[in-house]
C-alpha cells in the first residue's frame, strides 16, 4: 500500500507529460468544499490520478493538510478510518475480485473516515477505473445507496476534441484535426484519451495502428520485444520487467546491474544501454522529476509488462519477485460469460480484459504458498474461494510444509 504525505513528494509523482481540464478541476474542488468527498470515473490512462493529485494539492495547500494516497485496499490498515487533517486519495477501493465481506468492510471503513470529519478536517477523493459510475454500481448493486451517501457528487473524465487540441499545442506537436477527432470520439478504445494522445505524440511517432486499439498495440509491441532476435529489443523488455517488479521504477545507478545478464561481455555495452534507454524514453518510460531514476509512465504498461512476462519469461521468478499487491490486483477469476468469450479461468485486470492460461494455476498456487505475506490478502479475494484453486493451494502447502514426505 503506497502512501504519500507531503506536497513535495506528491508533486514529484506528477507525470512530466500531463494535461488537466481546468474546468473539471474547479468542479471537483468545489464538490470537495461542499461535501468533503468526490468520486472520479475514467478509463485507464484518462488522467484520474493526475487530476486527483492536482485537486489534493490545491485543497491541502489551502488548508494546511497532509495528502495520503492509498493505491490498494487488499487489506485495511488500522489507522485508515481514524486519519485526520488529511486529503485521502483512494484508487478503485471496491473491486469485483474482492469477497463481498471485504467490500463491506471497505465501505464501513470509508464511512468511519467520513464520520471523522466532526473531529478533524478530512477530504476524500475516490477513483474508479471505469468510464461511468453505472458500470461500477452494477457490480455493487446492493450498495448503491451507501455509495451515494459516501460520494454525493461524481464526475467522469472524457476529453473533448478542443481539449486534445490544446494538449497537442501545449506539446508543440502538429497533428491533424481528423486524427484528434478520431481519438476523442472513439468509445471502444480501452485506453483513456489522455494517455492515448500522450503516446501518440511522444512515443509512437504517430503510428495510426495505435489508435485502432491502443492496448492490443502495446501488448503486441511488448511481445515483439521479448521474442526478438535483436538484442536491443530484448534489453528494453528486460529493463521494463525490472521496473515492473520494483514498483514501476529503477534508479539510474542500478540500470547496468539490471541489464548485466542480457548484455554480459558485449564490448559496446554502454552504447547498447544508452540506445535502449533513449528508445524507452520515447515510448513507455520517463525520467523522475529529480532526475535520479526512470519509471514506467503509467500503471497500464506495468500490467501489460506483467502479462507478457508471465507468458514468455520465468513464471516462478516473476511470482517470486513481483509486488503481491500488483499480482492480486491484476489476477482474478473470470465470470462464466468471460470464460465463454475467452478460454481459461483467470484474467489479468478487469479493464484490460486479458486472460491468463489456466495452466498457471499450479504456478500461482505454489508461489502464493511460498510467500507468507500473501496469506492475509488471499483471504480477501475471490480467487481463494475457487475450489480448484483451494485444492491446488492446499496441495502445494502440504508439499511445502512437509518436504520429507515428498522425497
Amino acid at each position: 500500500m503506497n502512501i504519500t504525505t507531503n506536497f513535495i513528494v506528491v508533486e514529484k509523482t506528477l507525470p512530466k507529460d500531463f494535461f488537466v481540464d481546468d474546468i473539471l478541476l474547479s468542479k471537483c474542488v468545489l464538490s470537495l468544499h461542499n461535501h468533503q468527498s468526490v468520486a472520479i470515473f475514467g478509463k485507464w490512462g484518462s488522467g484520474k490520478k493526475t487530476l486527483a493529485k492536482r485537486i489534493a494539492l490545491e485543497i491541502a495547500k489551502e488548508q494546511g493538510l497532509n495528502i495520503r494516497h492509498v493505491k490498494h485496499l487488499m487489506f485495511i490498515q488500522e489507522d485508515l478510518a481514524s486519519t485526520g487533517s488529511t486529503v485521502l486519495i483512494l484508487e478503485n477501493p471496491l473491486k469485483p475480485q474482492y469477497t463481498n465481506h471485504h467490500n463491506a468492510e471497505i465501505f464501513d471503513c470509508l464511512h468511519k473516515f467520513r464520520a471523522n470529519r466532526n473531529n478533524s478536517i478530512c477530504f476524500l477523493i475516490v477513483l474508479f477505473h471505469s468510464q461511468d459510475s453505472n458500470n461500477t454500481k452494477r457490480l455493487f448493486s446492493d450498495a448503491q445507496r451507501e455509495f451515494k451517501d459516501l460520494c454525493p457528487e461524481e464526475y467522469s473524465i472524457s476529453s473533448s476534441t478542443n481539449l486534445l487540441i490544446q494538449f497537442a499545442e501545449m506539446k508543440e506537436k502538429n497533428i491533424s484535426s481528423e486524427v484528434i477527432q478520431k481519438i476523442a470520439k472513439d468509445k471502444t478504445n480501452r485506453m483513456g484519451h489522455a494517455l492515448t494522445m500522450t503516446l501518440f505524440l511522444r512515443t509512437l511517432n504517430g503510428h495510426i495502428d495505435f489508435l485502432k486499439d491502443s492496448i492490443t498495440f502495446v501488448l503486441r509491441d511488448l511481445k515483439e520485444m521479448v521474442t526478438s532476435e535483436n538484442i536491443n529489443e530484448r534489453i528494453k523488455f528486460v529493463l521494463l520487467t525490472h521496473m515492473m517488479l520494483n514498483n514501476g521504477e529503477i534508479p539510474k545507478t542500478k540500470v547496468d546491474y539490471a541489464l548485466s545478464g542480457e548484455i554480459k561481455e558485449k564490448t559496446n555495452k554502454e552504447d547498447l544501454t544508452s540506445e535502449c534507454i533513449q528508445q524507452l524514453l520515447h515510448s513507455y518510460m520517463e525520467e523522475t522529476s529529480d532526475g535520479t531514476a526512470y519509471r514506467i509512465i503509467h500503471d497500464v504498461f506495468t500490467r501489460c509488462t506483467l502479462l507478457i512476462a508471465l507468458n514468455h519469461c520465468d513464471k516462478f521468478y516473476i511470482f517470486k519477485k513481483c509486488d503481491p499487491f500488483l499480482l492480486l490486483d491484476c489476477i482474478r477469476l473470470k465470470t462464466r460469460k468471460e470464460q465463454i468469450k475467452c478460454p481459461g479461468k483467470l484474467i489479468i485486470d478487469n479493464n484490460l480484459d486479458i486472460g491468463v492460461p489456466t495452466e498457471l494455476f499450479p504456478v500461482i498456487a505454489t508461489m502464493f504458498v511460498r510467500r507468507n505475506e500473501m496469506m492475509p490478502m488471499l483471504n480477501n479475494v475471490r480467487l481463494f474461494e475457487d475450489r480448484e484453486f483451494q485444492l491446488r493451494w492446499l496441495e502445494e502447502k502440504n508439499r511445502f510444509d512437509n518436504p520429507k514426505n515428498n522425497q
